[in-house]
């Protein structure tokens, strides 16, 4: 995306566990928090509170998200490049 901006950055970790991570990162805000992530659905539930939040937000709606990504860190031989998910 070279001609597009950087609305915000953000990054749910140790989802399941008894503590969570939650990074948000934009122009307006820094956050980061410790809570419970029960699971993936539920960090997903976060990110989109946090883009449409009246003070921390970055988006007026849901569809106003185009892509969605997630980053695998152990693939092993299955991920070992980008790859589209459909």
């Amino acid at each position: 995306m070279p001609q597009q901006e950087v609305l915000c950055s953000g990054m749910i970790e140790r989802i399941g566990l008894e503590k969570g991570k939650v990074h948000y990162k934009s122009s307006k805000d820094k956050i980061e928090e410790e809570v419970v992530i029960k699971d993936h659905k539920s960090g997903l539930e976060k990110v989109v509170n946090l883009l449409l939040d009246d003070k921390t937000g970055v988006i007026s709606s849901r569809n106003d998200i185009k892509v969605v990504s997630h980053r695998v860190v152990h693939g092993g031989s299955t991920f070992t490049k980008t790859t589209i998910v459909t």
